[in-house]
């Protein structure tokens, strides 16, 4: 995502100088359409490249606690958990770009990669060796 948007940026950065360099310079109604159109273009890709920029997360509402006992995840104030005896597959749904925790008492646990620097793979991974280290648990996740 950062990457498309560094393009649309780059684009952007473009296409409205060269825009303003075809209305100074030709008189003739193609440079000028040609010239507004790469305007609207540059506009266009700015509002998306603005839209593509991720928002600080506020650490007071959404974290993600993983502790020996099991990850507590909590989003816009609200928290939801499980501990890694209730903890069944860890996976990844690639169409919606989350991390599903299946719970054997419930609803599967998704979680978005938001927290830190961590990315899909690596917020799986992670997530995962806490399940495997969780001591004292008779249904944590083996190998």
């Amino acid at each position: 995502m950062r990457a498309e948007a560094r393009v649309r940026l780059w684009a952007a950065a473009l296409a409205i100088p060269a825009a303003l360099w075809l209305f100074s310079v030709s008189r003739a109604w193609l440079m000028w359409v040609f010239g507004g159109a790469a305007l609207a273009f540059g506009a266009l890709w700015l509002r998306r490249q603005q839209a593509a920029r991720p928002e600080a997360l506020d650490p007071t509402d959404n974290r993600l606690d993983l502790t020996s006992e099991g990850l507590a995840v909590i989003a816009e104030g609200v928290g939801q958990g499980v501990a890694w005896c209730n903890a069944g597959d860890i996976s990844i749904d690639h169409d919606a770009l989350v991390v599903c925790v299946a719970r054997k008492d419930g609803p599967e646990l998704r979680i978005e990669p938001q927290y830190g620097s961590l990315g899909l793979q690596e917020l799986a991974e992670t997530i995962y060796e806490y399940s495997r280290r969780a001591k004292g648990c008779a249904g944590a996740q083996d190998d």
